[in-house]
């Protein structure tokens, strides 16, 4: 039987494996398509994403958020930024180690960055996409592109002209077409971008579809697009940016990568370390149940005592202004402040939208402002008529004006602009309604020492600056 096996299979012979069965050739058919069967012209597709294996060298170096959650390993960071160790810095803990220690293994660690994130912040970890994990290679890249005055195509203006480095990585209120330039400081949290959430993700914020790289129209005078056209093909032509961007994605530039690149250095963005985050740490070791005035007294030094403008103040007195200001800002009762109920949270944000009738004025059907303006047809919200994103309460000592128009020039106008109930309009939040009266606004009865001591508080919500090993690239 083995025999007659053997003879068929040398009779009929192997057949090489194949995807799909080859058509015999009279049953060919043609394959030119009918002009029905025709598709449209794609999009160019070096605008939007090219899948190839990275072109580099040595693998990436991934960068890793470590937050005090971590316990030891938080601690232990020197400082905010920990690069790799280098190879001397090998040998020398090798020797430090003594003479019997390998070497070997140490240098065969693997390469990571270590980001030690600021005390009080919430964990960036669960804010990042899977689909654009942070490396060394996209961070570089996109520091460059962040303050490259060519990027946008005029010479003359970079990321970093409206979100300047220097003022809280905003403009001071400079804006564009009436739109206060928001910060940028700890912006992994944002669960969607600009005022009116008009896109979600980090890597939307300068293009969003393949035709944002076409040459953008003559300018509107009514409104400002955060869309630059020609920035990939600006790219292209540079040599030394190709390279980059072969080192992070192993493509040339393409709008998938730039805006990978961009968000990866924004999400590095962070600060904070205030005044009340280092009285929580207090409270926190000390167990107790609930925040005081003593543990803001053992937090204030002379440093901390001048940048709230009390310099050379009473530190008790201080810190039970502080911790007044904080009751005041948790008081949910009617005539209270309250101010919780949208900036919550470690980041002070509900992420939410809100209508406070700021700067509120008649508008023509079809040009309802806010974020209703970004929501998708089916999706359409009245509530959401005039409403804007709730901002961090995060470095306010650094980002003035405030609201999404400037209009406050400071952070009292700002509070009493809150306490009055906002500007009244037929869509003014219902947060700030009288909760007796929806036809009229709540208004908050607070005194003037307590106006001030809420004030306080916030300005104790101002910590550390950003980092400057994230800030800009030295000169070269």
């Amino acid at each position: 039987m083995r025999h007659v096996v053997w003879l068929l299979l040398l009779t009929i012979g192997c057949q090489p494996a194949t995807h799909y069965e080859k058509l015999p050739k009279e049953a060919a058919v043609s394959t030119k398509p009918t002009p029905r069967e025709t598709e449209p012209t794609p999009p160019d597709p070096t605008l939007a994403w090219i899948d190839r294996r990275p072109q580099t060298a040595q693998p990436a170096v991934p960068i890793v958020f470590v937050h005090e959650t971590a316990g030891a390993e938080w601690v232990g960071l020197p400082k905010f930024w920990n690069p790799p160790p280098t190879d001397a810095e090998k040998a020398a803990a090798a020797l430090a180690l003594g003479p019997l220690t390998a070497v070997a293994p140490l240098a065969e660690t693997k390469a990571v960055v270590k980001i030690k994130v600021p005390a009080g912040l919430d964990d960036p970890r669960p804010y990042l996409p899977a689909s654009d994990p942070p490396t060394l290679d996209k961070w570089e890249l996109g520091r460059r592109l962040f303050y490259d005055q060519a990027l946008l195509g005029e010479g003359v203006e970079s990321c970093a002209t409206c979100h300047d480095p220097r003022t809280g990585f905003a403009d001071n209120g400079l804006g564009h077409f009436g739109v206060n330039t928001p910060t940028l400081i700890n912006c992994v949290f944002n669960r969607r971008q600009f005022w009116d959430g008009r896109v979600a993700a980090l890597e939307e914020v300068v293009q969003r579809t393949p035709e944002d790289e076409t040459a953008p129209p003559a300018k509107d005078s009514r409104t400002f697009r955060h869309v630059w056209g020609g920035v990939v093909r600006r790219l292209r032509s540079s040599a030394g940016y190709t390279q980059l961007f072969l080192n992070a994605f192993g493509t040339p530039p393409t709008q998938d990568a730039v805006g990978k690149a961009l968000a990866t250095y924004l999400r590095t963005l962070l600060a904070d370390d205030s005044v009340y985050d280092r009285a929580l740490r207090v409270q926190s070791a000390e167990r107790a149940p609930q925040l005081a005035a003593a543990y803001y007294e053992k937090v204030l030094d002379e440093a901390a005592l001048k940048k709230l403008g009390l310099e050379g103040k009473p530190k008790a007195d201080a810190a039970k202004r502080i911790n007044e200001g904080y009751r005041l800002f948790h008081d949910l009762e009617e005539h209270k402040a309250g101010c919780v109920r949208c900036h919550s949270g470690r980041e002070f944000t509900d992420g939410g939208f809100h209508n406070l009738g700021v700067g509120f004025r008649e508008f023509l059907p079809g040009r309802e402002p806010g974020r209703f303006a970004s929501l998708p047809l089916g999706e359409k919200d009245r509530t959401l008529i005039g409403a804007y994103k709730t901002p961090t309460l995060r470095g306010l000592l650094r980002t003035a004006p405030y609201f999404h128009d400037g209009s406050a020039a400071t952070l009292e106008e700002a509070v009493q602009f809150h306490l009055k109930g906002g500007e009244k309009n037929e869509y003014l939040d219902a947060e700030l309604r009288d909760p007796k009266d929806a036809d009229r606004q709540r208004v908050s009865d607070l005194t003037p020492q307590e106006v001030s001591d809420l004030v306080l508080f916030l300005r104790a919500l101002d910590g550390e600056d950003v980092d400057a090993a994230v800030g800009p690239p030295a000169a070269k």
